[in-house]
């Protein structure tokens, strides 16, 4: 049976990652799933797996979006590779600056000044 990934949810991510992704498509459950995303690895978000990601069902697999390198935005490459049968698939996925960093930062504004929440706007952001 034929790997094949055909979707992934959420569609956008946020670059600096811990976001769960879900791909749906056909794996077989006798492989071991690595999934990289622009040559970064996702880890599986398992205890102890590892840069496996989790599978489900015939049609689901999961991992956590690894964190990408400053710059990297817009679309980029997610491979599948199975092991041992070594097959590869690949599909699209957008990078985004922060997505929650809105609510974030209203969420931190909202907490008393003297609490160590982090920067409180983006322009107080630390630079990378």
């Amino acid at each position: 049976m034929a790997l094949a990934v055909t979707a992934v949810f959420p569609a956008v991510v946020a670059r600096d990652g811990g976001e769960e992704l879900t791909l749906t498509g056909t794996f077989v459950s006798t492989d071991t799933y690595t999934v990289t995303v622009d040559g970064r690895v996702a880890f599986g978000g398992v205890a102890g797996g590892g840069s496996s990601a989790v599978f489900v069902d015939a049609t689901t697999l999961k991992c956590v979006m690894p964190k990408m390198d400053p710059g990297v935005l817009g679309p980029v490459v997610l491979l599948v590779t199975g092991d041992p049968s070594t097959e590869t698939d690949s599909l699209m996925i957008d990078v985004s600056e922060n997505v929650f960093g809105s609510a974030q930062y209203e969420m931190r504004r909202m907490m008393e000044p003297w609490k160590e929440t982090g920067a409180r706007r983006l322009d107080l952001e630390p630079p990378e």
